[in-house]
């Protein structure tokens, strides 16, 4: 089982599209638009980090239910876990998982949400079943369960920003 909120996905991605085309309008045609360097610097470190939201919030995150292993990617944090480790955690129709090791997650895909609400119901009943068969299974041999921060590829367009960040206010 494979799951992605497929409505914020097609919206990222859409959004990530698009970036590039609005930024080169509002450089070259937008007549509000002043020119000068700081200007341009600060709308492309604007437009880098709302890249990296689209990214982080849209694309990325996903759970992955291999045979015997869940994988939650969140937006910052991710996991991974045998299954004879996990149990389910559920509070006020919100979908959580108990991980033995970690403590309760909430996967970022499983939300409840209007746009994608049939799959992510079917992905949550598949995970219930997957749980429910493993959970007889003993976690006595399995590997432990694995939190860490979430950092790759995507990480470099906050390098722009970051140095525009401190060099407008060493600027001051």
């Amino acid at each position: 089982m494979r799951y992605r909120n497929s409505f914020v996905f097609a919206l990222a991605v859409a959004g990530l599209v698009a970036q590039p085309a609005v930024l080169v309008w509002i450089v070259f045609f937008d007549q509000v638009f002043s020119g000068n360097a700081e200007d341009t610097a600060a709308l492309i470190a604007l437009f880098l980090f709302t890249s990296w939201l689209f990214v982080r919030v849209g694309v990325q995150p996903v759970v992955d239910c291999e045979e015997d292993t869940i994988v939650v990617r969140n937006p910052v944090f991710s996991y991974r876990a045998p299954l004879s480790r996990v149990r389910l955690h559920g509070r006020g129709g919100a979908l959580g998982l108990w991980i033995e090791g970690v403590g309760v997650i909430h996967p970022w895909v499983l939300s409840r949400s209007v746009f994608d609400g049939a799959r992510a119901r079917a992905a949550r009943q598949e995970l219930r079943e997957r749980l429910a068969a493993n959970r007889d299974e003993g976690a006595e041999g399995a590997d432990p369960a694995r939190r860490w921060v979430r950092w790759g590829v995507p990480e470099l367009l906050l390098v722009f920003p970051v140095v525009f960040l401190i060099w407008s206010f060493v600027a001051l």
